[in-house]
């Protein structure tokens, strides 16, 4: 059976490079056989899927690291009231909802 890691991901990727390197990290976990991942990009983090973020630090890399997540099977949330198109492969939720997939992870990491 898998362990489930949730990756909640708040920070502004203008200010820190944190969202990008949670978003590395989550694609290097996803494709470990036993874990099934769950990235959520809430608040200002969301914008690290932009196709134009030229103010996220170190943004350049994210879409291969979203990429790495499709393949391994890994779902990509988007919280909150995101702007921009959502790209392919990723889900908006609402507050109630990624309080409810937290709370059924086995593993919750915060950046």
């Amino acid at each position: 059976m898998k362990r489930t890691v949730f990756i909640l991901v708040s920070g502004d990727p203008g200010k820190g490079a944190r969202p990008v390197e949670a978003v590395r990290v989550a694609a290097g976990l996803s494709v470990h056989e036993r874990l099934a991942v769950t990235l959520c990009l809430a608040g200002e983090s969301a914008r690290v899927l932009d196709d134009d973020c030229e103010d996220c630090v170190d943004g350049e890399r994210v879409p291969e690291f979203l990429e790495i997540l499709k393949l391994s099977g890994a779902r990509v949330l988007a919280g909150g009231q995101r702007v921009g198109p959502t790209p392919a492969g990723v889900q908006t939720v609402t507050e109630q909802e990624l309080q409810r997939e937290m709370s059924g992870a086995d593993r919750v990491l915060r950046f």
